[in-house]
């Protein structure tokens, strides 16, 4: 599986090296790249019982599995810009109380390149009635309780640390 990690200089389009796990070298021009991981974020919001939204993925990579809601980060946007985003065009909705939680390295494996991926993990509310429903890459939504979460039905292994993470802090 190839790595996304700048095989080639954008500068001037020769090979380049990778002497380290944390950059790339181009000899002809002598650039150098960081290969560094891609923002994401991921909200876990609660309904009054406390069990936690979670969404079916409509495609690859991980089509079928349960995820948290959520993506990538866009350029100038800031973490808790791009939740709001991502609550708009998955679920529907606008978020309240919107607080960190924590981080988590991950990958991304989507059409045979592996992205390295640092995901922001926020807490929130649904903004008054609304009533989430599946949009943009989502096919189901679903609540929810610890107990009812196949663990190895999630799209991503630092899910399973997050929700169990979340759960514990809650107490």
């Amino acid at each position: 599986m190839d790595e996304i990690d700048c095989e080639y200089c954008a500068r001037c389009g020769a090979r380049t090296i990778k002497p380290s796990s944390k950059y790339r070298h181009c000899d002809a021009c002598q650039t150098d790249y960081y290969i560094n991981p891609r923002p994401c974020n991921a909200i876990i919001i609660t309904d009054a019982s406390g069990r936690a939204l979670l969404t079916k993925r409509a495609f690859d990579p991980a089509k079928g599995k349960w995820d948290l809601p959520g993506g990538f980060m866009d350029c100038e946007e800031t973490a808790e810009e791009s939740v709001r985003r991502e609550a708009r065009e998955e679920l529907g909705v606008e978020l309240d109380d919107i607080a960190y939680m924590n981080s988590g390295y991950d990958r991304y494996v989507f059409k045979g390149m592996n992205y390295h991926t640092l995901g922001f993990v926020f807490t929130a509310k649904i903004r008054g009635a609304q009533v989430p429903q599946p949009n943009d890459d989502v096919s189901e939504i679903r609540y929810f309780s610890r107990e009812e979460i196949d663990m190895d039905a999630l799209a991503f292994p630092v899910l399973r640390t997050t929700l169990e993470y979340f759960w514990d802090k809650k107490g």
